[in-house]
């Protein structure tokens, strides 16, 4: 009578430990043909994989990257993981719009507007403005984008996709479960790409304002000063046995801003990083936090500087200090690294004289990091 309870407890404890083990092994099973059905579809479209469970490459004017992934989802006891695939599409270009494109409900959307909630861009197309929410720093700009048929009708048909999204680098959308078969994946990516293309054209056709003025100032500097400027995508750039020079314009918040770049072509491995000192840097410097002082008062007022190499750092730094301190003067924000230089200003540089002083600065730091001695006259390109 006691064996009988005990059997089919070992029974039922059985019963459960096999069920697990099936459900485990059936998971693994549907992970790794959903896997094999992955690389089948990277090599199908010409895409890269990297790894199992993401691939890239080229689709109509943008960059594709897909990725198989997971997310929690839920609160507390309730919370789970759900499997899910992610498109992304860069732009073929920069926009420099700040534009943010998303869905929205046209009935909660007319009461938020009725309300003053929100104060989205409308473009003057009722099946458009109905749907989607734009945001941009330069409203008029938008709709000139926005406006023509192409766009309109892409991005009304991309809205329908699982949290769309597009701004000035990609479009987006996700969906539940891992793709496995080009039809689906066609359905997210094919609407993805009609939105890319199309908004590279007309944006390609509807410039900025701001951007004629930019392609005078900037664009005179190459026939003065021997650099190549790219007027589709406001970008001086100049490249010299030490490396690439580059301004660009960017946008941060709702301005435009400059940013400079210098990447040197052999870094000498000094370890160097020069970073601008905040309030809790400052503080530490007191007790010793900088590795390298320079002897330049404003430069170690200004950064934390450190290396691996103090005594190369240093001399590499001196030889520079000056175009340092010019660029720190013009630049808010600057990072000196064994790679190169980075720097952001909060305004676009038109002035043609500072443009021209801070551009052969660059070129000589970028010189002195690549352990060259520059010649006064070598800045002149």
């Amino acid at each position: 009578m006691i064996l009988a309870p005990i059997c089919l407890a070992i029974s039922v404890i059985g019963g459960i430990i096999a069920l697990v083990v099936g459900i485990v092994v059936w998971g693994r099973k549907q992970r790794a043909l959903s896997l094999a059905n992955f690389a089948r579809l990277a090599q199908q479209y010409g895409l890269t994989l990297h790894g199992p469970q993401q691939m890239s490459g080229p689709f109509g004017r943008g960059q594709l990257q897909v990725a198989l992934t997971t997310e929690r989802r839920g609160s507390g006891k309730h919370q789970h993981t759900v499997s899910v695939t992610c498109y992304r599409l860069r732009h073929p270009g920069r926009l420099r719009m700040g534009l943010t494109v998303t869905p929205q409900s046209a009935f909660f959307g007319d009461i938020a507007d009725a309300l003053g909630l929100v104060n989205d861009i409308k473009v003057g197309r009722s099946d458009l403005d109905d749907v989607v929410r734009i945001a941009a720093v330069d409203p008029n700009h938008a709709v000139a984008v926005l406006s023509g048929e192409a766009v309109a009708r892409a991005l009304i048909a991309a809205r329908h996709l699982g949290r769309f999204r597009l701004n000035d680098e990609e479009a987006f959308t996700q969906h539940d479960g891992w793709v496995g078969d080009g039809a689906r994946l066609e359905a997210n990516v094919r609407p993805l790409g009609a939105a890319v293309d199309a908004l590279a054209e007309a944006r390609a056709q509807h410039r900025a304002h701001w951007e004629a003025e930019v392609d005078r100032v900037w664009g005179a500097l190459t026939s003065t000063e021997g650099f190549h400027y790219v007027p589709q995508h406001s970008v001086l750039r100049a490249s010299t046995p030490s490396g690439t020079v580059e301004l660009a314009v960017g946008l941060h918040g709702a301005g435009l801003v400059t940013h400079a770049r210098i990447s040197v072509a052999r870094p000498l491995g000094y370890g160097i990083q020069m970073s601008r000192a905040g309030a809790l840097t400052s503080v530490g410097k007191l007790f010793g936090m900088q590795d390298v002082n320079i002897g330049v008062p404003v430069l170690d007022d200004a950064y934390v500087i450190k290396a691996t190499n103090e005594q190369g750092a240093r001399t590499t730094l001196l030889a520079v200090s000056g175009d340092l301190l010019k660029l720190h003067e013009a630049f808010g924000e600057m990072k000196v690294f064994d790679g190169g230089l980075e720097a952001t200003r909060p305004q676009l540089l038109l002035d043609r004289v500072q443009l021209t002083a801070l551009l052969r600065a660059m070129l000589r730091v970028a010189d002195g990091l690549a352990g060259q001695r520059s010649e006064p006259e070598s800045a002149f390109r």
